[in-house]
């Protein structure tokens, strides 16, 4: 099903709204793996995509829904210019995030700064244990 509802454009929010409440929280698992998440646009540093945004509103209180949505943006991840790089260009991303009126979303940004802050200190212990 969530490959079904991932072929659905961003004007098409009411279609894949309406298929997703026939079948309540099981469309909103299977749809949870395919929703764009969040990123700043030169307009909004805050924006979330309507699909996201209304996923993350609706289906607030599910847990697995949440978790779907946020092991989506942690499979296959590389990053490229080292672990400080990687923890600054986080950090300033999702700083406004924290911020954000649905508490998902606040989750969300807290959850990837606490990796990258995770990820920085795991490179930088390896290099500390490397020099010693």
């Amino acid at each position: 099903m969530g490959e079904l509802l991932s072929v659905f454009d961003s004007d098409q929010i009411e279609s894949v709204q309406h298929l997703v409440r026939k079948f309540w929280v099981i469309g909103a698992r299977a749809l949870a793996n395919h929703v764009i998440a969040p990123y700043p646009t030169a307009d909004d540093p805050m924006y979330v995509p309507p699909m996201t945004a209304w996923l993350l509103k609706e289906f607030e209180a599910d847990d697995q829904v949440f978790g779907l949505f946020r092991t989506n943006f942690h499979n296959c991840r590389g990053y490229f210019g080292g672990g400080r790089h990687y923890f600054i260009e986080t950090t300033e991303r999702m700083t406004p995030y924290l911020s954000h009126p649905l508490r998902r979303i606040r989750e969300w940004a807290q959850l990837q700064l606490n990796s990258a802050k995770g990820e920085w200190e795991l490179n930088t212990d390896c290099v500390l244990q490397l020099l010693l």
